[in-house]
């Protein structure tokens, strides 16, 4: 069967509304695949999927469900940008990547689920730059470094937890959000320049 969806495959398809894939030959999720597909509004991808592409999904504006397999490994980078419907995601305990900007602008997201035991060290670059719906973040406990600008401009963010394997925190890591609280653990030795900036609340 295929094992994976070539880049740019069905970027621009203006009237994709669904995607089922049959079987579990598949893979990869290739740059670009569903790029700006602006009436696709749900997905499931299968089990053997362990790698999502940079911008697969990218403005994807309908997109309110994406169904992320557990064999997920790598979410690549602004792989979810600009969807701005996207309602939920729930990120499987076995990725170890979540790549620069992966979820940039999903203001419609609420929250994020992450297991506490994940793998990644990182949240990296941008991650969940500008999503302004997302209230609270339980940061997973394996993660060490909160790259630059990670939860910048995430202006209902009120809560986080920090957990005390953190030694980084970026530049603008949490500039702009709605915090109005912080507890930086004792493990953390490098805070970015305007990590906590203009977070009026705090």
């Amino acid at each position: 069967g295929l094992t994976a969806i070539a880049d740019h495959m069905f970027e621009n398809c203006k009237r994709l509304t669904t995607v089922n894939f049959n079987g579990n030959s598949l893979t990869s999720i290739g740059s670009y695949s569903f790029n700006n597909c602006p009436a696709l509004t749900n997905i499931i991808l299968p089990n053997s999927v362990t790698i999502i592409k940079d911008r697969a999904f990218k403005s994807c504006t309908l997109l309110q469900e994406v169904t992320l397999p557990i064999g997920l490994e790598t979410i690549g980078e602004e792989a979810f940008i600009d969807c701005h419907v996207l309602a939920s995601i729930a990120i499987p305990n076995n990725v170890k990547s979540i790549e620069n900007g992966a979820f940039v602008r999903c203001v419609a997201l609420p929250s994020i689920d992450i297991p506490n035991n994940s793998h990644f060290t990182i949240l990296n670059k941008d991650v969940f730059y500008g999503c302004s719906t997302i209230t609270s973040v339980d940061i997973p406990n394996n993660v060490t470094h909160i790259d630059n600008r990670a939860f910048d401009s995430c202006v209902n963010l009120t809560t986080v937890t920090i957990p005390e394997n953190v030694t980084t925190i970026g530049n603008g890591a949490f500039y702009k959000s709605n915090l109005n609280t912080v507890t930086i653990p004792s493990t953390v030795t490098s805070i970015g320049d305007n990590a906590f900036d203009n977070c009026n609340n705090l």
